[in-house]
């Protein structure tokens, strides 16, 4: 346990949000990886963890949070955090082969996995893994697509047929939008409005509850998309519980699934809403200065799971539907 340095107040906190949870839960956003693979620098935490951050130690760090025998799966996918100087191409089909091969020697029957893909892959690269029962659909990030970055449209990192494959197969796009907004851009409600009419069958997952990290953006911009069938939420990394309170006000209880975004959720910190800005408090620092001496954190994914299990006590869910957020919708989605 030392080794993800779970102390007693996240154990405290841990076991006082366990009381609440279902018997079963299913995580709907979750990085496996080859540490080795990964520009470490970028994320100081990745440094701290064990070499081996498969599927095995996601389950092993993830059930110090939710209690050993809840966990009954999950939807994994690459981490895109590849170092500059590498083949884009060559780290991306890597993640993808050791997500699909650390998933299948793990054992988890009940979970499935996405595939990372950008421009610089093509669908001809991905083929033999599409055949793959547990393979359920495709992550894209701006970041794997040279000339992106977070003013970037959906679909300027998103290769159209991706959206055309998902479409025809009817499998899973978990999104993390862009631009500053996040779920107020104007430019984000017209594409995912396009997109989602276009491509029917698909099923678009928004990360991040939207990326509603800055909870204004989520009470300006949520509105604007409550009228879109194929359309779902994860619950991964957000700590705004008043953000969830409003999605979930918003939009049917069905489209929400709780997620952790290992690794992620291994630091100590969480994100924080600034003015109309987003940062990150990690590690006992913010802005490289040290918090004040006494200042007690926790793992970024119990502030994500206490967010939640607010927003679900200040929303009045039966039993039924919390069991659904934490397991059954993803179930149902992923046709587990």
């Amino acid at each position: 346990m030392e080794i993800w340095n779970f102390t007693e107040y996240n154990k405290q906190t841990a076991k006082e949000l366990q009381s609440f949870l279902p018997g079963k839960v299913f995580d709907a956003h979750a990085h496996p990886c080859e540490k080795s693979e990964l520009d470490l620098a970028r994320i100081d935490i990745l440094n701290d963890l064990p070499s081996d951050v498969g599927v095995a130690a996601w389950r092993e760090f993830t059930s110090l949070h939710v209690g050993h025998g809840r966990l009954k799966g999950g939807l994994f996918f690459g981490l895109p955090l590849f170092p500059e100087e590498n083949d884009l191409k060559q780290s991306m089909l890597s993640a993808n082969n050791f997500v699909v091969s650390d998933l299948k020697q793990s054992g988890e029957s009940k979970s499935k996995c996405l595939l990372l893909v950008s421009d610089v892959i093509e669908p001809g690269d991905i083929a033999q893994h599409l055949k793959q029962s547990s393979v359920a659909g495709f992550k894209p990030y701006a970041t794997l697509n040279p000339g992106c970055d977070a003013f970037s449209r959906i679909e300027d990192f998103v290769p159209s047929w991706a959206f055309e494959i998902a479409n025809e197969k009817r499998l899973v796009i978990t999104l993390h939008i862009q631009r500053h907004g996040a779920l107020s851009d104007a430019d984000n409600i017209k594409d995912i409005h396009r997109i989602c009419k276009a491509y029917p069958k698909m099923k678009l997952v928004l990360a991040h509850g939207g990326c509603s990290f800055n909870v204004y953006n989520a009470l300006d911009g949520a509105k604007h998309y409550t009228d879109i069938d194929n359309i779902y939420l994860d619950t991964s990394a957000l700590c705004e519980g008043m953000a969830l309170t409003h999605l979930l006000k918003l939009f049917p209880v069905k489209k929400f699934m709780w997620g952790t975004d290992f690794p992620i959720s291994t630091r100590h910190g969480r994100f924080v809403g600034l003015g109309d800005f987003i940062f990150s408090l990690q590690n006992n620092t913010a802005a490289g200065g040290a918090l004040p001496d006494g200042v007690k954190t926790l793992h970024h994914g119990i502030e994500s799971l206490r967010a939640l299990v607010y927003a679900i006590k200040e929303s009045d869910l039966t039993d039924s539907e919390v069991e659904g957020i934490f397991y059954d919708n993803a179930a149902n989605l992923l046709g587990i």
